[in-house]
């Protein structure tokens, strides 16, 4: 089910209907999960559907402590360090 939302999502981008409609090429898929497990799994499945750097992974706990976009809480499929979503 998750990497049919992964390739919708790149589908979505290459189509072109959002730069379209929101006038940029390129976006990211924030996505926050229950658990590290969760985030593991969530990471693997979107590397093997083809998603790759416009994809971020946290959990709420990770959420918890500091700023979620700023902070270094996301991990990304392909990066095994920590990212700040911006």
């Amino acid at each position: 089910m998750w990497a049919r939302k992964v390739k919708t999502y790149l589908a979505y981008r290459l189509s072109g209907k959002f730069a379209t409609r929101y006038g940029a090429d390129q976006f990211r898929v924030l996505t926050v999960t229950t658990s590290e497990a969760r985030l593991k799994n969530l990471v693997q499945a979107t590397e093997a559907a083809g998603g790759r750097m416009m994809f971020y992974f946290s959990t709420f706990d990770r959420l918890g402590e500091g700023n979620v976009l700023t902070d270094e809480v996301w991990n990304q499929p392909l990066v095994s360090t920590r990212r700040r979503a911006f």
